[in-house]
């Protein structure tokens, strides 16, 4: 049996407990093809499967960014074309987690390349405007935000957008939005 199908078997005995999540990301996280394997099958699959790869690296970056670095290239590409919610929202998540160590330096370049910063900057606006989950449009504001440290041009987009989508979303959507606009207003 190769990696993949082992893989595919073993995440089908995780269940949505953040137990179980963890104790696979523990088993996986040293090794770099099981990485590579977990962004393949969420970017590939849209089934529980997919869902499911998605929260193990997430729980993996939760701890340390690090063993996502040399897959930047195919997680980056993959982002735009996830379809199953908890997929995005995971995937979401992992972008803040890249862009909170960026700038925090425990990461030194995690997204420092301009294609890849290019693809989260329009995958996070995309995920922003689009009908997806509070979670997907919270951690994609984080993101963006962080970003936009870098970048002039998305603090001006991320805060048009913002205010223009304020009023029409939820409490949820409002409390994270006022927090970044009140971080934009300040000096960095």
């Amino acid at each position: 049996m190769n990696q993949k199908t082992q893989l595919i078997e073993r995440l089908n005995s995780v269940n949505a407990t953040q137990l179980e999540r963890m104790k696979l990301a523990e088993e996986l996280h040293g090794d770099p093809e099981s990485i590579a394997l977990l962004i393949e099958l969420m970017a590939e699959r849209t089934d529980e499967i997919g869902i499911r790869a998605a929260w193990v690296l997430e729980w993996i970056c939760r701890s340390d960014v690090t063993p996502i670095l040399p897959h930047l290239e195919d997680f980056t590409t993959c982002l735009n074309n996830l379809k199953p919610d908890g997929s995005i929202r995971a995937a979401a998540k992992v972008c803040a987690l890249l862009t909170g160590s960026q700038i925090s330096g425990t990461v030194k370049h995690a997204i420092s390349e301009a294609p890849f910063r290019a693809r989260v900057i329009s995958t996070c606006f995309d995920w922003l405007i689009g009908p997806f989950s509070i979670a997907s449009k919270a951690y994609s504001m984080q993101t963006l935000f962080e970003l936009g440290s870098n970048e002039s041009w998305v603090h001006e987009e991320l805060k048009a957008i913002l205010q223009q989508n304020y009023s029409s979303e939820s409490a949820g959507y409002r409390a994270r939005a006022r927090k970044v606009l009140n971080l934009m207003e300040k000096p960095r």
